[in-house]
């Protein structure tokens, strides 16, 4: 008998940041590959354009998978006006 997949999604609303917490106890992947694979057959952009997406809001993803015991992704999204200006130059000039 296949045991269905369960995801599990948590948001935390502060007064500074969006995080975002999405599990499930699926087949995993191995992430490095998966990125490496979508960059060079242009064809898959999920993971690519979440992350893309993520760094545009000036916030942070991190995956969390290995093959056999599903994924963790952590989500993290500036949404204060003047912790998005901090995001942002620390983006722009990472020795300050």
């Amino acid at each position: 008998m296949h045991k269905h997949p369960e995801t599990i999604l948590k948001l935390q609303f502060g007064s500074k940041y969006l995080s975002i917490e999405i599990e499930d106890n699926g087949i995993g992947f191995d992430y490095e590959a998966s990125l490496e694979k979508a960059r060079i057959e242009q064809e898959s952009f999920g993971l690519v354009g979440i992350t893309e997406r993520v760094k545009q809001l000036h916030g942070d993803i991190r995956y969390d998978s290995e093959i056999g015991k599903g994924t963790r992704v952590y989500i993290e999204i500036p949404i204060n006006r003047g912790v998005m200006m901090d995001e942002f130059q620390a983006h722009k000039d990472p020795s300050s």
